[in-house]
């Protein structure tokens, strides 16, 4: 099984011994790479000669393995956080605290190289070209999509990809997508919350919404809204009811609008955030043609 061999890699990477102590003569190294390969399974013997060698038992040895898995989950997202937000000095940093070469779980490394892309294009050391074609090579695209389940990371990248590639592979892309969130069992999340899922359904819905694909856009929105209402995160609520009210303004749906954007309102209040709440009603002005916003709150606060 190649997971035995995985196991073992792993581990030794967690403990940091060289593949020749960590064997220390039990196997050979062509051998112990054939396990890591999974081309071939380790006897029991030698697995239990190879865990007794580290001093560890095999408890001690998982706890060890998934403590460092969780260390390198925290660190990578620590990184791709600060470049999203634009803090280059942190980023160059959080980057010093990570070893690429020592990475335990092949998710992490995923958005480690991802998050160097991103860096990369915001600094212009890359083109849209390159930046496009990186992304694709390193989630296997387009073989991806034919994959039934996918991660968060790689949800993540196709949601970036769309913004780069031609109308007809935005489709594709899109319906894998909006298949995956809709279909929960499908989609494996790697983060402890959900606030980098509901920062993907909400680009999905501004990009459906873009593109006047005001529906579907309201659907996703929806998602999103009950995403963040079945968890309590209620991170970017406050946009998904404005994208909603948005397209239903589209629609000329006035009465449901209306209640998308008392709903938005009542979020922002809740936020006591005054630069924040005034920037969306000044968004309600100009897109609405909301000038007394106290006077139309208090005509639609019990629609």
């Amino acid at each position: 099984m190649k997971d035995i061999g995985t196991f073992l890699e792993q581990l030794r990477k967690a403990i940091g011994l060289k593949r020749g102590d960590f064997v220390n003569d039990i196997v050979d190294l062509r051998h112990y790479q054939r396990f890591v390969n999974g081309e071939s399974t380790p006897y029991t013997d030698d697995f239990i000669k190879i865990l007794a060698g580290t001093n560890l038992s095999i408890n001690e040895a998982i706890n060890i393995f998934l403590d460092e898995v969780v260390l390198e989950r925290k660190q990578t997202t620590k990184l791709y956080n600060a470049i999203i937000r634009g803090n280059f000095k942190s980023f160059d940093y959080i980057k010093t605290t990570i070893n690429e070469g020592a990475m335990i779980e092949m998710k992490n490394l995923l958005l480690y190289e991802y998050t160097l892309l991103i860096n990369n294009h915001k600094k212009r050391l890359i083109n849209d070209s390159t930046y496009t074609s990186s992304m694709k090579k390193l989630i296997n695209y387009p073989n991806l999509l034919s994959n039934k389940l996918l991660s968060l990371y790689e949800l993540m990248i196709l949601g970036d990809l769309l913004y780069y590639v031609p109308s007809d592979e935005q489709t594709a892309i899109l319906n894998k997508m909006i298949l995956i969130i809709n279909n929960e069992e499908h989609l494996i999340n790697e983060f402890e919350r959900n606030d980098k899922l509901l920062n993907l359904v909400s680009r999905i819905a501004n990009f459906l919404g873009t593109n006047k694909n005001y529906d579907e856009s309201i659907k996703m929105c929806d998602k999103g809204i009950a995403i963040s209402l079945k968890y309590e995160e209620f991170y970017l609520l406050d946009y998904l009811y404005y994208y909603k009210a948005l397209c239903l303004h589209e629609l000329d749906k006035i009465p449901e609008r209306n209640n998308a954007i008392v709903e938005c309102y009542l979020i922002l209040k809740s936020k006591k955030n005054k630069v924040e709440t005034d920037r969306f009603l000044k968004w309600f002005k100009d897109d609405f043609k909301i000038t007394d916003f106290k006077l139309f709150f208090t005509n639609n606060i019990d629609i």
